[in-house]
């Protein structure tokens, strides 16, 4: 790292950022104008945010806040998850140091990156337990996989808790919400959502303009389905 630093380089990467040493230097480096891109072995952006600051001495805490503060661009965390085909599929969290995440950084306020995230997803922001969600709701990740994947104390963790129970046994990989309601069953196979009669309800899984009432099903047992 020494070394790269005196052949004026643009980007630094470094494979894994371990011990102080390196770390202090990644830090130096990206605020002398160097694009620092580095690897850590962290589950989330709290913990990796936590993981770069907790290496440094309690004396150079408030200092290192400030240059981490300044010189971060962003975190992106990584992780694969079991299909059931049998692929890997990807999930991922995103942050993105804006003035509020910076605010939070400089005052160690670690606790309220969550928030921060959940509510910059305009600027490209998004959380683990979200993007675990979306696979989920695509079909490309089994329930188990989904709840195994997601923060404990988290909303998404406690909807995969409430809601995901089968409410058929005739028909394999069907969700209600609630207890065992036929007329609110669906599978992400069909692309389809049984509801009440009313679309539009609260309670039905789709409930939003974008559905619309397949006619084409029993009374008692409409559907909503995608426009096209």
């Amino acid at each position: 790292l020494k070394g790269a630093l005196r052949e004026d380089p643009d980007v630094i990467i470094i494979g894994e950022l371990r011990d102080l040493e390196t770390i202090e230097m990644a830090i130096s480096a990206s605020e002398t104008g160097h694009l620092v891109i580095g690897t850590m072995h962290t589950s989330d952006a709290s913990t990796t945010l936590n993981r770069l600051l907790d290496v440094f001495p309690p004396s150079q805490q408030t200092q290192i806040r400030a240059s981490v503060a300044e010189s971060l661009r962003g975190i992106v965390c990584q992780r694969l998850l079991p299909s059931p085909t049998g692929e890997l599929v990807l999930s991922c969290e995103i942050l993105v140091a804006n003035t509020a995440i910076q605010n939070l950084i400089r005052e160690g306020k670690s606790a309220g990156l969550r928030n921060t995230m959940e509510t910059g997803v305009k600027e490209g922001m998004c959380l683990m337990d979200n993007s675990v969600y979306a696979l989920w709701q695509e079909g490309r990740i089994a329930p188990d996989v989904a709840r195994a994947g997601s923060h404990a104390a988290s909303s998404v963790a406690a909807a995969f808790a409430s809601d995901t129970v089968d409410c058929d046994p005739g028909r394999p990989g069907s969700r209600c919400l609630g207890p065992s309601d036929a007329s609110r069953c669906w599978t992400r196979e069909e692309r389809t959502v049984a509801c009440t009669s009313n679309p539009h309800d609260p309670h039905c899984v789709c409930g939003v303009p974008d559905w619309k009432l397949d006619e084409r099903c029993p009374a008692g047992h409409q559907r909503c389905s995608l426009d096209g």
